[in-house]
């Protein structure tokens, strides 16, 4: 209660009354000045900016209430931080990490019930008697046409390579700043390799699942990739990933409507986060030779591959990552928040918020893209193609019926529960630019590079209760230059053919012809072709049974 209308409240005992609760060993005591604390962000994040600042009008108890509340968030948050840091020297590992054991073999009992009889496997059919499957070849889509695809196999390497996250790290210096900021420099190996043929995907015209009238299938053709990546300071591993990188040799009857995309990258990284994206391919024989890293700082001034940390609500996303990088160390920019949360303390309020002990340097956050544009800013580069993929348009695979969306029915960003639930991989926020060289020396040859970089945005950590998470992008960016191309064996010589041996192989369940075990059996139906029939053996690896008549 306020001792008196006109003066703000006060606790008996000052704020400072709180620092013996935390440190109190009673468990109830300690959730009691947590919730104070909790109380305190939720009612400041909806106040007005005037009582967050101290400012409260005289006389107003809720405001002094507010007051108070906004002087206990401010002295008891970095005392309860402090004391848990006491607990938890820097470097040692004291969260809730507890080893998972293997699994131990068990031993059942053996069964008192009546076993399962063994059913007898059931003829499957012969794919060379169905001219859709044998021999069936996607006319017009069976050679690699397209550039990147056809240039970029064999092995890359990279020496400047440069990635920065924004984690999770309760104990974080300076006290309050509950993430930590880690940019690795990097040496990365890549490899890529072509896809072994056409891959065929089958459907209907339109995707009309009732009385479908027509067939439209589409055709893929591209690489997998294979990147391994070490940390040039740590000298050691930090990243492992798979993945596909594909193009439409053929598309579908209105593809640009159902399906609109003409590339693709999947990939799958340890981490427990899996992103599809889609985009299109651009060709750039570039005008002059400062086009393409103009090109470059473009992108930059967009701020899509900034590592600045944004609030949504805040104002928009580039106002936000360009008012952080403009401040220094010593003039910090106090930001104009103008979304519909600027007023609120859910905001991020100056260009500081980055730097720290466990953040960035005082100079600010390094920007990867600018790797980028230092390794080639005194290069020639005569022509590019330009890989540009997303999950920005990725929506659920069922849109309700009656309606229709422009994006695309697929992909995004897939987590394990614990990625969603600490620091999520937005679905929708991957972006991948990459870039193939064509670069010419003063004596006119040329020789090729590869450049990319890529971001998702991070989602944990809000400034109080009913306040969105900040959003941390992680950004990487590399330079490649080719180490070989792939490797073509050497032609063998032809073995003389070895004479097939008398007879061929049909179904177990059928036997041999003249002898068939059931009535529904014939040469055609469990002839199991000729693969298997080319030798007693290969039959009984087919599973079937070799007859020597037919």
């Amino acid at each position: 209660q306020p001792q008196a209308r006109k003066r703000p409240f006060t606790f008996a005992s000052g704020v400072q009354g709180i620092e013996p609760l935390i440190m109190a060993p009673s468990f109830s005591v300690q959730l009691l000045a947590a919730t104070t604390l909790a109380l305190a962000l939720s009612v400041v994040a909806t106040y007005p900016e005037e009582c967050r600042d101290g400012q409260c009008q005289e006389g107003d108890d809720a405001s002094a209430l507010i007051s108070s509340l906004i002087s206990v968030q401010r002295h008891a948050q970095p005392v309860l931080l402090q004391k848990q840091q006491e607990r938890w020297p820097r470097g040692q590992r004291s969260d809730d990490l507890v080893p998972v054991p293997p699994p131990t073999a068990q031993r059942p009992k053996a069964s008192s019930s009546k076993p399962l009889p063994i059913p007898t496997p059931l003829p499957p059919p012969n794919p060379n008697n169905n001219s859709f499957i044998a021999n069936y070849t996607p006319m017009n889509c069976m050679e690699e046409t397209w550039p990147f695809f056809m240039e970029v196999a064999g092995e890359w390497v990279g020496y400047g390579g440069q990635n920065f996250i924004s984690l999770p790290q309760v104990n974080a210096m300076p006290v309050g700043k509950m993430f930590i900021v880690q940019v690795n420099n990097y040496t990365e190996h890549t490899t890529f390799e072509s896809i072994d043929g056409p891959v065929l995907n089958r459907g209907y015209l339109d995707a009309v699942q009732v009385n479908p009238t027509n067939q439209s299938d589409q055709v893929l053709m591209g690489l997998l990739y294979t990147q391994k990546v070490m940390d040039n300071d740590l000298n050691m591993g930090i990243h492992e990933e798979n993945g596909q990188i594909l193009h439409k040799a053929c598309a579908q009857v209105n593809a640009n409507i159902t399906d609109p995309w003409n590339i693709l990258r999947q990939g799958a990284i340890p981490h427990g986060s899996q992103p599809m994206g889609f985009g299109n391919m651009t060709i750039v024989e570039t005008p002059n030779t400062a086009y393409y890293v103009q090109m470059l700082l473009m992108v930059r001034e967009t701020y899509e591959y900034s590592v600045q940390v944004f609030v949504p609500g805040c104002g928009s996303q580039r106002d936000q990552q360009m008012q952080q990088s403009m401040g220094t160390a010593n003039n910090r920019v106090t930001l104009n928040n103008t979304g519909p949360l600027g007023k609120t303390a859910c905001c991020i309020g100056s260009s500081n918020y980055m730097r720290g002990v466990d953040q960035c340097l005082v100079t600010g956050c390094p920007e990867p893209i600018d790797t980028l544009i230092e390794a080639v800013k005194d290069l020639n580069v005569i022509k590019y193609a330009q890989l540009n993929m997303t999950t920005q348009r990725s929506i659920p695979p069922y849109v309700p019926a009656g309606m229709w969306t422009p994006d695309i029915q697929g992909g995004g960003v897939q987590n394990t529960a614990f990625v969603n639930l600490n620091a999520m991989a937005e679905s929708r926020s991957f972006k991948n630019l990459v870039w193939l060289l064509t670069v010419q020396n003063k004596n006119g040859s040329t020789y090729q590079l590869m450049q990319y970089i890529q971001k998702v945005n991070l989602k944990f950590l809000a400034s109080g209760p009913g306040c969105p998470d900040h959003i941390w992008p992680h950004v990487e960016a590399n330079t490649l230059q080719r180490v070989n191309m792939p490797s073509t064996p050497a032609p063998s010589p032809t073995p003389a053919p070895t004479p097939k041996e008398d007879g061929n192989c049909f179904t177990l369940c059928c036997g041999c012809p003249g002898h068939f075990k059931e009535p529904w059996c014939s040469k055609v139906t469990s002839f199991m072709g000729p693969l298997c029939s080319n030798s007693k053996t290969s039959c009984h690896m087919c599973g079937g049974e070799w007859c020597t008549t037919s």
